[in-house]
């Protein structure tokens, strides 16, 4: 039993006639003839009851009619899923984002793009750098937004600069410089500092960190780290330290929390974020997200 003779019986069926299904596929009706008794050969029952003026669906037949029309249709339906894949119209993208970063511009890109493919889920994952890059690297992500690590090239990935950032500070309320309107890195040289928490260095990012201290002139006093950046926000709060952070952390829920924002005054080097993915990734859905971003 094959496709052909489904859709044979099925026209047949439907006319009522071997002649008209043979018209419509442009063959013999001896050749539909030969298919549909090859059919029910196959099948064991007898399709059709016919004579020199009439043809009937026998009880089988009209049976295995309903079912010759869903399995045509089913495998009508895993072509068009199959090819929508393919085209990346359809299917499933896996996307990380590090920590701070999913409320900024992350949610207009997942706007735009679910608006143009609507058929496309996306699984959203937070985590570490070195976690999101490790994931992609392997090919358990299809794509992440991460912070380009300065002097380490990004061998194993391609990528696409999203935008670049300046530096904040976040001081409690009461710290002497809450008011100021720019700060210059080396006046908090002797400040108690809350860093985030590194789980790995094996794309450069503590040797990023270190940079900006160094080139201010010092080594920072670190008191507290911690990944979550809700919880450094509370112990900035705290008077625990202060916390140097990309802009992109900065939102109006830090007023709230008795935060306050003070930016670093501009040097030549901004915090880059990047959109990062494996060189080696098949995901057509893939390409269609960076064509939206």
């Amino acid at each position: 039993m094959n496709t052909r003779q489904l859709e044979y019986f099925i026209s047949v069926a439907e006319y009522l006639s071997f002649t008209k299904a043979a018209e419509k596929f442009y063959i013999s009706q001896t050749a539909v003839t030969q298919q549909i008794k090859s059919l029910e050969d196959h099948l064991q029952v007898t399709l059709f009851t016919r004579s020199k003026r009439q043809v009937k669906l026998t009880p089988a037949g009209n049976l295995f009619l309903t079912e010759a029309r869903n399995i045509i249709k089913n495998i009508d339906d895993a072509v068009y899923k199959t090819q929508q894949v393919a085209n990346g119209f359809l299917g499933t993208l896996s996307i990380g984002v590090m920590t701070g970063y999913e409320k900024n511009d992350l949610p207009l890109y997942l706007k735009d793009f679910s608006c143009t493919y609507p058929n496309i889920s996306i699984d959203i994952r937070k985590d570490g750098m070195t976690e999101l890059l490790d994931l992609v690297k392997h090919n358990l992500m299809d794509l992440a937004f991460v912070i380009n690590p300065e002097d380490h090239p990004l061998k194993d990935f391609d990528y696409k600069e999203i935008e670049s950032y300046s530096l904040i500070v976040l001081l409690p309320f009461n710290h002497p410089f809450c008011n100021e309107s720019t700060i210059d890195l080396i006046e908090l040289q002797h400040e108690n500092f809350i860093f985030v928490k590194e789980t790995g260095d094996g794309y450069g990012q503590k040797s990023m960190i270190q940079n900006r201290y160094r080139e201010a002139g010092f080594v920072p006093n670190i008191v507290q780290r911690c990944n979550d950046i809700n919880t450094i926000i509370s112990m900035v709060a705290s008077n625990m330290g202060i916390a140097l952070l990309p802009s992109f952390c900065n939102s109006s829920a830090l007023m709230e929390r008795n935060i306050s924002v003070v930016p670093i005054s501009e040097n030549k080097k901004r915090i880059e974020v990047v959109a990062i993915w494996n060189k080696n990734n098949t995901n057509a859905a893939l390409e269609k997200f960076i064509s939206t971003i």
